[in-house]
């Protein structure tokens, strides 16, 4: 029951059926997005390992609780980029997922930069 309202409020969080309608996004994907972050976000674990590193689960359950719709479009895309297999897809998903918020920033940083170079460059 109890995982059953986490579920509910993590595809709330994201706007879970607004995703869904991205041609870009499969089903498949978005529900094993939300099967992690709902196991993680009721995880009774003193510590959760990201990265490969152990955190406190306070802390990664309030990385996961700031996750929006778009962390959850740039970290499909970040999969669709990969170039080598990705041989845990849990983990690496967790940490993308963990990382989200802090490098969807830089990223939209610098693909800003790009286009502001690109129009320079064309003018």
């Amino acid at each position: 029951l109890e995982l059953d309202r986490c579920r509910a409020r993590v595809e709330h969080q994201i706007e879970y059926d607004a995703l869904l309608e991205d041609p870009c996004v499969s089903a498949a994907q978005l529900d094993e997005i939300v099967s992690l972050m709902t196991e993680t976000l009721c995880s009774g674990k003193e510590t959760i390992s990201v990265g490969g590193e152990e955190h406190p689960a306070e802390t990664v359950k309030e990385q996961l609780k700031q996750l929006t719709s778009e962390h959850i479009e740039y970290v499909l895309l970040c999969m669709r980029r990969a170039t080598g297999p990705i041989r845990n897809i849990r983990r690496y998903l967790l940490t993308a997922l963990y990382s989200a918020p802090v490098t969807l920033e830089r990223f939209t940083e610098v693909n800003r930069q790009l286009r502001r170079q690109v129009v320079s460059c064309v003018r």
